[in-house]
């Protein structure tokens, strides 16, 4: 009996962590651009916290590039698994329906 990997329609758990990693990224990206700047949608935000928020935003950023990097191993290594093109399904957002 062979172990059959479980396919996913949509985000599998790991891209849905990518998309997450990619929001946080953006969001103490706007908060350390208030802090230090004074301007943007996060401008209110205090700036004795700036280097907080620089420290978060760097790590969640070489987080997110981890990610991109395992997202991309991990399309081709499932394009292979259950034979078909998730790159191509990626660009025009149809894929095989079991």
């Amino acid at each position: 009996m062979q172990a059959k990997a479980k396919r996913y329609i949509g985000h599998n758990p790991a891209g849905l962590l990518l998309l997450l990693s990619l929001l946080m990224t953006v969001a103490t990206g706007l908060a350390m651009y208030g802090t230090d700047k004074g301007t943007g949608i996060l401008a209110s935000i205090s700036n004795r916290h700036e280097e907080l928020w620089e420290e978060i935003h760097e790590l969640l950023a070489n987080f997110t590039v981890v990610l991109v990097i395992v997202h991309i191993i991990g399309v081709a290594v499932e394009s292979v698994i259950h034979r078909e093109n998730l790159a191509r399904a990626m660009l025009h957002g149809n894929k095989k329906r079991p």
